[in-house]
C-alpha cells in the first residue's frame, strides 16, 4: 500500500479588477438606461473599482447573535450575445448606414472603416466570457457577504442545491457560479501538485496506476491546514483527471418547470406572450412625439431619410451600443447616435414592454410564477423546521439560475418595485422617478437573495436582497427591524401561500358546455 504524506505551502489569490480613468471614459453616458441589456456594474457602481467588493455593513440584524442558517438565490444568467432576431435587425441597420454613408460625418466613418458587423445569428443568446465572470464574481461576493452559510465546508458536505433552466446560457451560468466557489477555495487544486502526481505515475507506472487507485490501494495523509488539505486534493486531481476519474463534482438539476414556468402557463402564453395587443401601450408610445423625435434625431445624425429609421432600427442601434459595451466594454460609435434624453426615452419604451409582458400590467404575468413562489417558501419552511428541531439544515444553500423572465414575475408577485401609477404610453413625464426601472432591477446576473437568520431563542428573521442590496418586503416597511420576523413575512403573503395554485391560475377559461 502506498502512503503519500504532504507538507506543503500554497498561495491562492483572486485577481481583483480595478478600474482606471481610461475605463471610466469607456462608459457610454447612456449605459445606465440599457434595461435588461445593462451590466451589473452600472447597478452597483462600486464594483467598477473592485469587482469583488461587498458591504457587510448594509446588513443590520437586530442582534449581534444573529447567524444565517439558510440562503436561497434566484439569479438571472450572465451577459450573453444578442438573439438571432436582434442580430438580423442590427445587420439591417448596418446596411442602411453602409448604403447611405455621408462622407462629411467623420464619426460615422469610424463605423465604416474601424467597426465590422461581427454578430451572427448562430450566437443566438449564448453566454459570453463576461457572463462567465459575472457569475463567478457574484459567487465570491455572496460568500463574502454570508461566509457562515456559503462556505467550503457546506459545499463539500453536499449542502448546496443547484437548479437551472435548460437554456445553455443558464446552464453555463450555473457552472460559472460553481466555478467561482471551487476556484476560490482551490477545490480544483493547483497545477504544481497535479503535475507532480502525473510525473510520479510516469516514473513508477506499475505502482501509481489507475487500477490501484480505483482498487482503494492508495492512502493519503495530510496536515489539517487548508493549504495541505488542498494540495493533497490537487495531487489526487492530477491522477483522477489523467485517468478520467470524477473526483469532486457538484451536480446541478435542470428544471424548466421552475425556471421557465412562463413556457407552460397556458393562460399567460395565450393572453400575453402570443397576444400582440398585450403590448398596446408600448406600441402607442413608439408613435408618440417623444419617440418620434428620437427617430428623427437619429435619422438626422445618419443623414438618411426619416422613413428608413423605424422604431425597430432605433432599438437595434440602442442594442448595438449596449452589447458592444456589455460584451467588450467598448464605447462604440453606435452610442453616439443617442444623447441622454434619447436614452431615457428608450429606457421607458422598453420598461413599458417589460411592465406589460412580465410585470404589473396583467395579473397572470406574476401569477405564472406561483410554482416558483411556492418552491422558494417550501425550502424556507423546510430549513426553519430542520433548524428548530435541532437537526442540521439538510439544504443550506439553494442556487436557482434562470432568466429575466423568471425573476421579474416573481419580484412582481412579491410586490417589489411597484409604483402608485400604472406605466402607460401617456405618462412618461410623470414616471421619471418610477420604481419600476428594469435598468436597475434586471441587469445581467440580477438576483433575488433571501437569507434566514436565527437571532437567538428561535427568533427567526428573513432578509431579502435584490442585486446584493437589502430591500424591504412590501407591507412590512413600518417595522422597526431591518430584518422582519419570518412569521410576519408569511402572514404578509398568507393569501398567496394558501392559494396561488399554478395549475389553477394558468388554466384557460373554458366556457360551459351546451
Amino acid at each position: 500500500m502506498m502512503f503519500c504524506l504532504f507538507y506543503c505551502f500554497m498561495i491562492f489569490c483572486c485577481v481583483h479588477h480595478h478600474m482606471t480613468l481610461k475605463d471610466e471614459e469607456s462608459i457610454p453616458p447612456i449605459a445606465i438606461y440599457f434595461n435588461t441589456k445593462g451590466r451589473y456594474e452600472e447597478v452597483n457602481p462600486y464594483l467598477r473599482q473592485d469587482i469583488l467588493a461587498v458591504n457587510r455593513s448594509s446588513l443590520q440584524p437586530p442582534s449581534s447573535q444573529c447567524r444565517e442558517i439558510y440562503l436561497t438565490a434566484i439569479i438571472r444568467h450572465g451577459t450573453r450575445y444578442p438573439t438571432a432576431k436582434t442580430v438580423r435587425d442590427m445587420q439591417q441597420l448596418h446596411n442602411i448606414v453602409l448604403n447611405n454613408f455621408p462622407e462629411e460625418q467623420s464619426w460615422l466613418h469610424e463605423i465604416l472603416t474601424q467597426w465590422t458587423m461581427w454578430y451572427n445569428e448562430d450566437m443566438d443568446g449564448r453566454l459570453v466570457q463576461k457572463g462567465v465572470e459575472d457569475l463567478k464574481h457574484l459567487a465570491v461576493r455572496l460568500s463574502k457577504l454570508f461566509p457562515a452559510i456559503i462556505s467550503e465546508e457546506k459545499l463539500r458536505g453536499g449542502l448546496f442545491k443547484f437548479i437551472t433552466s435548460s437554456k445553455h446560457r443558464c446552464v453555463n451560468s450555473t457552472l460559472s457560479f460553481k466555478a467561482g466557489l471551487t476556484e476560490m477555495w482551490a477545490i480544483t487544486g493547483v497545477e504544481d501538485l497535479k503535475h507532480l502526481a502525473v510525473r510520479l505515475s510516469k516514473l513508477f507506472p506499475t505502482i501509481i496506476s489507475e487500477e490501484k487507485l480505483r482498487g482503494g490501494l492508495f492512502k493519503f495523509i495530510t496536515s489539517s491546514k487548508h493549504r495541505c488539505v488542498n494540495s493533497t486534493l490537487s495531487f489526487k486531481a492530477g491522477l483522477t483527471e489523467m485517468w478520467a476519474i470524477t473526483d469532486v463534482e457538484f451536480q446541478h438539476a435542470v428544471n424548466d418547470a421552475l425556471m421557465r414556468f412562463f413556457d407552460t402557463c397556458a393562460k399567460f402564453v395565450q393572453e400575453v406572450d402570443n397576444n400582440p395587443s398585450a403590448l398596446t401601450e408600448m406600441d402607442k408610445f413608439t408613435q408618440r412625439p417623444e419617440m418620434v423625435r428620437v427617430q428623427e434625431k437619429i435619422a438626422d445624425r445618419l443623414d438618411v431619410p426619416y422613413h428608413l429609421i423605424t422604431y425597430d432600427m432605433v432599438e437595434a442601434a440602442f442594442y448595438l451600443c449596449a452589447y458592444e459595451f456589455a460584451i467588450k466594454t467598448a464605447n462604440s460609435p453606435w452610442c453616439r447616435l443617442f444623447d441622454e434624453v434619447d436614452g431615457q426615452v428608450m429606457e421607458y419604451a422598453l420598461d413599458l414592454k417589460q411592465f406589460w409582458k412580465r410585470g404589473y400590467g396583467y395579473d397572470i404575468n406574476s401569477k405564472s410564477s406561483c410554482i416558483l413562489f411556492h418552491d422558494v417558501f417550501s425550502r424556507l419552511e423546510k430549513a426553519v423546521n430542520d433548524h428548530n428541531s435541532g437537526q442540521p439544515v439538510a439544504e443550506a444553500v439553494t442556487v436557482q439560475v434562470g432568466h429575466a423572465e423568471t425573476l421579474l414575475p416573481l419580484l412582481t408577485l412579491l410586490g417589489f418595485f411597484k409604483d402608485n401609477e400604472t406605466l402607460m404610453s401617456t405618462n412618461y413625464a410623470s414616471q421619471r422617478e418610477r420604481s419600476f426601472r428594469t435598468s436597475r432591477m434586471l441587469p445581467y446576473a440580477a438576483n433575488l437573495v433571501l437569507v434566514l437568520f436565527d437571532c437567538g431563542g428561535q427568533d427567526i428573521r428573513l432578509q431579502p436582497l435584490v442585486n446584493e442590496q437589502p430591500v424591504v418586503f412590501p407591507g412590512l416597511a413600518d417595522r422597526q427591524e431591518s430584518m422582519p420576523l419570518y412569521e410576519d413575512v408569511k402572514r404578509q403573503y398568507a393569501e398567496l401561500l394558501n392559494g396561488c395554485d399554478y395549475e389553477t391560475v394558468c388554466e384557460l377559461f373554458k366556457p360551459p358546455g351546451p
